[in-house]
């Protein structure tokens, strides 16, 4: 994470050089500095990444985390003086075109700011030396950690952990098995039938606790599977693996009891694991636990002779569904292991919980149960994790509240030695991801539990905070899909509801999953929530609050509030300029009026809120930074004249408001690339839904040479100018109501067509 901070730093400082040069041509220490900060920034940044996919730290490392943390300290600051300044670019009096000022007050405030930016740059270049002359006093860079071995695991930035709890699979109680014999006897069918003679590679993937490797290991230790495939090698490869180590296990366990000399190589271990599968006169069974990577799997192929005509079969077990569908790409045999239903999840909990009662629960605990559960999400892990650490508790309900109510943090937390091996599992998850995708993950934690997240509002979200960046052959669109796209095929996000042409409309978080990214967030400074509970429970303890809140936001970059308006300790803040995204999820009446200091915002979402307030607006349209305003769904009328502020806006999203009328303003806005009008209301004569667009101003819209998406539009308003809109990829029009317009729009149509993709008529 530190490295994506460094990342956005390096990038503000990088897209400032230029202003920089314009704004202190005669000052050329300024500009110096600022180039020694952008380079040091990029070293700083290859170091930590390079150690990151070496894995070359792990959190028992205190100096190194030290460093870490003033290393993201450094970024984040370095990224608010970088966007202070571009804000001050972006205000009147520092061109002089203020009118109000007179040509000495205009002279004063322009010679303060600048000398105010010269001494940020000073100072700020004084701390990166003393970061950078840090790492070198106490060693920190180089420092590498030891070899990776059998009984190691290393899984990036984490403690060392000595003990797999995955391999305790195969001792998980029979009668706690809930909801197996479909998957059991589906995965059955593939190892004994299948077709025929050939081998064949057979996928199982899922997210982490779904209860991969128990399911497997039961078909595994099943009589008839056994007498079916004679010879069988179980081996888990987890995410750092030695490969000899592993050929050895599987000779050993093919051959039985083996002496390797120390100077026996890989090479030579490949080719007997070979030549010993080759000469089998029988079938053979190999079960490759827990694999990672393509890497991974196509490491263990050279010893894998695919001339075995006796029907012989690998199951790989994964939570990566790219890896299942390289390894089954010729058999098509990927099983998807989904979690448990409400009934089989409501069994297994009982099981857990009330062993002493038969597996039943009491009445008066069955609601609360069913609260607790539902944080499972139908999560054979967690259910049986939960359950136990509730078995082990005394029967009360004041005990069962207790857990109920701070069940997140019980289980992110180290002391609780209770929930230490659904931690590690839903870890492994996150310390697999590649550097570049974890800030995409944590970026989850302002969504609340069990939300909807609509793919292109996130990804849209996504670029306008900074986070993708262009390829030479992808766009920042492309490139943010792609992101998505790895996320889904690690079972870090899931899908919810699946569009006609098989692309995910709107996706969702496991709840556990969830509780994860709140926990690191917070770690990171990245994400702090609000909610109406924690306002509540602040208000109760005015007196003596308690030592670390949430809603203490003077670090963290993103404020999600979960009700309807800012709470006292932040109204109270006057320093809110850390903040880069604010999210409300209300439907009630929100007010906008303390959120005047959060000046260098990028994103606005405000999606489903009352705005009933003009005086919303306008303090809207100050956000001069803003890259992304979502107000769909909200109560607003119309747009401010103001509007033309915000000339970094790429996304306006106005659907199911009711404007329909955009104001010649919007012309301004040269970087806007998605407009969004429109949408359906009850039509007054029956009970049917009519569209509405919006009507634009006559002239201009050719002046939105970034436009890419626009809709809907009513086309009797502007049929010329769309027709000039080449560089439009998606159009959504209206009110084509006579052949005049008609052949207008087969006109414009056609003028389109080469850069057109979607095309939307209403």
């Amino acid at each position: 994470m530190e490295a994506a901070a460094l990342s956005l730093a390096g990038n503000a400082v990088g897209i400032l050089m230029p202003k920089l040069q314009e704004s202190f041509s005669s000052i050329w220490k300024v500009r110096a500095n600022a180039r020694f900060i952008k380079d040091e920034l990029e070293s700083m940044n290859a170091f930590l990444v390079r150690n990151a996919a070496m894995g070359q730290y792990t959190d028992d490392d205190l100096e190194f985390n030290v460093w870490m943390s003033q290393v993201r300290d450094l970024a984040y600051d370095l990224e608010d003086w970088a966007e202070e300044f571009t804000w001050l670019l972006c205000q009147p009096h520092w061109h002089g075109i203020n009118s109000c000022f007179p040509d000495v007050v205009r002279f004063t405030k322009d010679l303060v700011a600048r000398v105010k930016i010269a001494n940020n740059v000073h100072e700020l270049k004084g701390r990166v030396l003393e970061v950078g002359e840090r790492s070198k006093r106490y060693g920190l860079r180089g420092r590498t950690t030891q070899e990776p071995t059998s009984s190691l695991i290393i899984i990036g930035p984490v403690a060392r952990m000595q003990h797999d709890p995955r391999l305790g699979a195969h001792l998980t109680d029979d009668s706690m098995l809930v909801g197996i014999d479909g998957p059991r006897n589906t995965i059955m069918n593939w190892l004994m039938e299948g077709d025929g003679f050939m081998l064949r590679v057979i996928s199982v993937v899922g997210m982490g606790g779904l209860g991969k490797t128990t399911l497997v290991k039961k078909l595994y230790e099943n009589q008839q599977v056994m007498k079916h495939f004679p010879r069988r090698v179980w081996i888990t490869v987890s995410q750092t693996f030695a490969l000899k180590v592993l050929f050895r296990d599987m000779i050993s366990q093919l051959l039985g009891s083996q002496v390797f000399s120390a100077e026996t190589t890989e090479g030579q271990l490949v080719q007997q694991l070979r030549d010993e599968l080759m000469k089998l006169n029988t079938r053979y069974m190999i079960v490759l636990d827990d694999v990672w990577s393509l890497h991974a799997w196509k490491s263990f192929l050279p010893a894998l002779p695919d001339n075995n005509r006796l029907g012989s079969r690998i199951i790989v077990t994964t939570r990566n569904l790219d890896v299942a569908s390289f390894c089954s790409q010729e058999s098509g045999h990927i099983y998807h292991l989904k979690p448990l239903s409400p009934e089989n999840s409501w069994l297994l909990f009982c099981k857990k919980a009330f062993p002493r009662h038969y597996s039943i629960c009491p009445p008066t605990f069955t609601n609360l149960s069913k609260e607790i559960l539902a944080k499972c999400d139908g999560l054979p892990l967690a259910i049986v994790t939960i359950g136990g650490v509730l078995a082990s508790k005394p029967l009360l309900e004041s005990e069962w509240q207790k857990l109920h109510d701070h069940l997140g943090t019980s289980m992110m937390s180290q002391s609780h030695q209770g929930f230490d091996a659904m931690r590690q599992i839903l870890s492994f998850s996150y310390y697999d991801l590649p550097y570049y995708l974890k800030p995409f993950f944590l970026y989850l934690a302002i969504f609340p539990e069990d939300y909807q997240i609509r793919r292109k509002r996130l990804l849209r979200r996504w670029i306008a905070e900074g986070l993708v960046n262009a390829t030479r052959d992808m766009s920042t669109q492309e490139v943010a899909e792609w992101y998505f796209k790895e996320l889904m095929a690690r079972s870090m996000i899931l899908s919810s509801i699946i569009n006609g042409d098989t692309t995910v409309h709107s996706c969702h978080v496991h709840d556990l999953m969830l509780e994860f990214a709140l926990n690191m967030s917070d770690k990171e400074n990245l994400v702090s929530i609000i909610t109406r509970q924690q306002q509540q429970q602040q208000q109760q303890h005015q007196q003596q609050p308690p030592p670390q809140q949430p809603q203490d936001v003077r670090k963290a970059r993103h404020l999600s509030l979960h009700q309807h308006s800012l709470p006292s300790s932040i109204r109270k803040n006057k320093n809110l300029d850390c903040i880069r995204s604010l999210t409300v999820f209300s439907h009630g009446r929100v007010s906008l009026k303390n959120t005047r200091r959060m000046k260098l915002l990028r994103v606005l979402d405000l999606e489903g809120c009352d705005l009933t307030e003009d005086e919303d607006l306008e303090i809207i349209c100050q956000f001069t930074l803003l890259r992304y305003l979502n107000l769909r769904n909200t109560s607003i009328r119309s747009l401010p004249k103001a509007l033309a502020k915000l000339q970094n806006l790429e996304t306006l999203d106005l659907r199911w408001t009711q404007v329909t009328e955009i104001p010649p303003q919007i012309t301004k806005l040269h970087k806007l690339e998605y407009l969004f009008v429109g949408g359906f209301e009850q039509d007054p004569s029956g009970p049917a839904l009519t569209c509405h667009g919006a009507e634009f101003p006559a002239e201009g819209l050719t002046a939105l040479k970034a436009l890419k998406t626009l809709g809907m539009v009513s086309f009797k308003t502007n049929p010329r100018e769309l027709g000039e809109m080449t560089q439009l990829t998606k159009l959504g029009v209206k009110d084509i109501t006579t052949p005049e317009n008609a052949k207008a729009f087969v006109e414009t149509l056609d003028k389109l067509s080469d850069q057109l993709r979607t095309l939307k008529v209403e």
